[in-house]
């Protein structure tokens, strides 16, 4: 593992809430991450701040530990409750991709809230009610609309990674021109 200078849960204790181009920034490479964890037939099912790392002023996916196969959906471990998807929390793994689509948008949706989501209660059902706080601060309508599309309530109907990224605002520079 390379050694990296901090996680995203670091940047976000110094600058508070990050830029909106910080967060296509961050969109974009970890979406890249999981198109390539998802295009191999695995997922993370693990993804929060606290495994998004910083080295170089990119934003790397880390901590392993409970990748899976994507195709062998049975004793699948959970990570941090904040960010899992009801349906994964409910024992369907049918789709295990969106799951991480969900634990990514979540994470997002902090970020643009610039706090912390609870473990558990009322507001953490209505994040997976599709019940979400609009509009959410200093977060463009493009992205607030990203997001709610990652978290939707049914999985069927959550993107891919690969299909994220074709949004104009997490195409590359190059894919721009």
């Amino acid at each position: 593992t390379e050694l990296c200078t901090g996680t995203l849960t670091d940047e976000m204790d110094r600058f508070g809430r990050l830029t909106q181009a910080r967060r296509y920034k961050l969109l974009r490479e970890i979406l890249l991450a999981l198109d390539f964890i998802h295009r191999n037939n695995m997922v993370h099912l693990d993804i929060k701040p606290e495994n998004i790392f910083l080295k170089n002023d990119q934003f790397k996916l880390g901590d392993f530990g409970l990748v899976h196969a994507a195709s062998a959906p049975n004793d699948v471990e959970e990570g941090d409750s904040r960010y899992l998807s009801m349906e994964l929390l409910s024992g369907d793994s049918t789709d295990l991709t969106k799951s991480d689509i969900f634990s990514l948008g979540i994470t997002m949706y902090e970020l643009c809230l610039g706090r912390l989501l609870p473990m558990n209660g009322q507001e953490w059902h209505d994040l997976r009610s599709d019940k979400l706080e609009s509009p959410l601060p200093e977060t463009s309508p493009d992205m607030a609309q990203i997001i709610a599309h990652m978290m939707h309530s049914m999985a069927s109907l959550r993107p891919s990674a690969s299909d994220l990224l074709k949004h104009r605002e997490l195409l590359s520079a190059e894919q721009k021109a």
